[in-house]
């Protein structure tokens, strides 16, 4: 198991074993376009290029090369967040993605490692017992690193593709589904869709929300 900690050098962060001075919560790359949508272009500069992420966010709390510059503060679907800003007038400079993957190429690739040979043993145990194994894909960043694992671990012919199409998934998220499907020529990936629109399953069922999550 891994842990990681701040890397002030390219504003990233480092995969570490050990516990000494880690970070304890799930990190959330931010863009400069959700920066725009808070309104902290009144606050801070910062290039708006959606190519490389800004800063990261825990929760609600924002971290800028390892120090906390602000927090949100009860936001809601109609009400936007109050905004702690614990560091004016800041200039912000892209997180150095490439240097930081490549500073933790080492452990990164034994956790690859590791992880391709689990996804083949739970194969073998299973392959039997079933008549179909999925991997179910919302075309988020976790799925795609999960299909990505499965391709590389199981034969294609021996798995399939669901993309849960909950019909309110941003514009970008269709656009990747069919990067997907032209960067992975050899799995079939099928779409599903309830026979019901979005805004009939609202009124059903309430909007989506941690308890009720429609890509799953």
């Amino acid at each position: 198991m891994y842990q990681y900690r701040w890397d002030p050098e390219t504003g990233g962060y480092e995969l570490t074993t050990t516990a000494e001075g880690m970070v304890g919560r799930e990190l959330r790359p931010v863009y400069a376009l959700e920066l725009d949508t808070l309104g902290f272009d009144t606050y801070w500069q910062y290039p708006h290029d959606e190519q490389m992420p800004l800063l990261w966010a825990e929760n609600n709390i924002l971290t800028y090369r390892g120090r906390v510059v602000a927090k949100l503060w009860h936001g809601s679907y109609f009400h936007p967040p109050d905004i702690e800003i614990l560091e004016k007038d800041l200039v912000l400079e892209p997180v150095d993605i490439p240097r930081m993957v490549q500073k933790n190429k080492v452990i990164l690739e034994a956790l690859v490692r590791d992880t391709l040979i689990n996804i083949y043993s739970i194969y073998q145990s299973y392959r039997e017992k079933y008549d179909i194994l999925y991997v179910a894909f919302s075309g988020g960043k976790d799925s795609i690193v999960a299909l990505d694992l499965v391709h590389r671990a199981l034969p294609k012919d021996d798995y399939i593709v669901l993309f849960g199409n909950t019909g309110m998934e941003l514009p970008d998220t269709y656009t990747f589904i069919e990067t997907v499907r032209r960067y992975y020529p050899d799995i079939s990936l099928y779409e599903c869709r309830s026979d019901l629109s979005s805004i009939d399953s609202w009124n059903i069922f309430g909007p989506p929300a941690r308890g009720i999550r429609w890509c799953c």
